[in-house]
Order: structure tokens, then sequence, then C-alpha cells
């Protein structure tokens, strides 16, 4: 799958996960984490069954699986919450107050290598 199909085809689950509850818009995990299942649950010979660790491991490596990747889960929510301050979690002011002293702290690093 290319990573534009891909982006196009959870764009919906992502914004309706955003809305239905606050503990997917601060944890890309829980948010990845949903969309698999739902993901999972469209395999035919996977739905309504638990599966091992191996075989969904075995799903998510394939070619051509319906598993979407954890990079563009979280640019998704990240575009959605650019443009929807509502959906954005409690996190995100956190870390935008904190970015100046982070970026600071990074050209220090980068002067120092």
């Amino acid at each position: 799958m290319t990573v534009v199909k891909e982006i196009k085809d959870i764009k919906t689950s992502v914004l309706f996960l955003l809305h239905e509850s606050s503990k997917y818009r601060d944890s890309d995990r829980k948010l990845l984490a949903r969309i698999w299942i739902e993901q999972l649950g469209e395999i035919q010979n996977l739905r309504d069954k638990q599966i091992s660790a191996e075989e969904f491991l075995l799903e998510f490596i394939k070619d051509n699986t319906v598993l979407c990747t954890q990079e563009s889960v979280g640019r998704v929510r990240r575009k959605i919450q650019e443009h929807n301050p509502a959906l954005r979690g409690n996190k995100w002011s956190k870390r935008h107050n904190e970015q100046e002293k982070i970026k600071a702290e990074v050209k220090n690093i980068e002067r120092n290598i």
C-alpha cells in the first residue's frame, strides 16, 4: 500500500476516534492499536478471532497488508489536530510551551558534536 493511499484510508478513522475519545488525542499507541483492531477485523479469516503475536507480525510484514504504519497514523493525527484545535490533547499545549527550550537544547547539543 502506498503512503498516500494509506493516509487517505485511515483519515476518516483517525478523525472519528479523535472525536470519540480524548484518550486517543494524546497517545499514538492507543490510537494505532484501535485502528489495527479495526483493520484486522476487515480480514475475513481473522474476523471475531483472537490471534497470536506471531500471526499479527506475519500480517504486519506482508507486502499487501491491511495494517497501516505508526508513521501514517501519527502524520494524520498531527494534521487533523493542526486544523482542529478542539481535537488536540492535553499534552499539546505543554509540548508547544516547551518548544523553544527544547530547540535551544538541541542547538547546544549540535554545537558540541
